[in-house]
């Protein structure tokens, strides 16, 4: 069975096809038998509508490395589902970025740049250092990705330190041009291309969540004008 994970719903799963492996701080891993022959790992979060499926399938659009994730249902209650890192079979178990504590290099500090204005830019409020996961798997080089966040429209502010530490004298604006590829492409393409993209992945996942796209446009035009 080959798994897109892509968001969409991979099925209804009872509790003789899910099997616990371990909880590590509160992130519950399983393996979910899929048929005779395979079965896939990874942690699961109760979930209450599509929007984390939703954040995690425009995260590309922004620059960001985004989780492998399907929707599942286990005895008539969702979750997000998202694939586990492994080596040899054993679950990698990445830190936090505040455990992690270092920047490797500016590309590494570029995505933790991105990871911030994109929360920004939806209205995404948590914390940096808890909130933001540094990937271990080989052979790459270590990367942050932002963890399944699930509501939007909320005020963000970073403390000075983390400002300071991540964007230096560097604007939301300067940030989010370059994720968008600005200028190397046209504003007002950048823009369009931008929206056309939210609304076909908004569509694919849950239509009903299509009013959010003039949400997240707004805030954008709003951080592109502040410079």
């Amino acid at each position: 069975m080959y798994l897109k994970w892509d968001g969409t719903f991979l099925g209804k799963f009872d509790t003789e096809n899910v099997s616990d492996i371990e909880t590590v701080d509160g992130c519950k891993y399983v393996s979910i038998k899929l048929n005779d022959q395979q079965s896939v790992i990874g942690h699961i979060k109760s979930i209450r509508n599509n929007l984390p499926f939703i954040i995690e399938e425009i995260k590309h659009f922004f620059g960001l490395y985004h989780l492998n994730t399907h929707k599942i249902e286990i005895n008539n209650h969702f979750f997000a589902f998202v694939n586990a890192s492994l080596a040899d079979e054993n679950i990698i178990l990445n830190p936090t970025l505040g455990q992690f504590g270092g920047i490797i290099d500016d590309n590494f500090k570029r995505h933790v740049q991105n990871i911030i204005v994109f929360r920004e830019v939806l209205g995404i409020k948590v914390d940096l250092n808890n909130h933001t996961h540094v990937c271990l798997t080989t052979p790459f080089k270590p990367y942050p990705i932002a963890d399944l966040d699930t509501s939007l429209g909320a005020k963000t502010q970073l403390s000075v330190s983390t400002r300071k530490k991540w964007l230096g004298k560097l604007s939301y604006c300067e940030i989010l041009r370059r994720m968008l590829n600005i200028p190397k492409i046209d504003e007002e393409k950048a823009v369009f291309k931008l929206r056309s993209q939210l609304d076909n992945v908004i569509r694919r996942i849950d239509k009903n969540y299509i009013y959010i796209v003039n949400e997240i446009m707004q805030r954008v035009s709003e951080i592109l004008l502040d410079k």
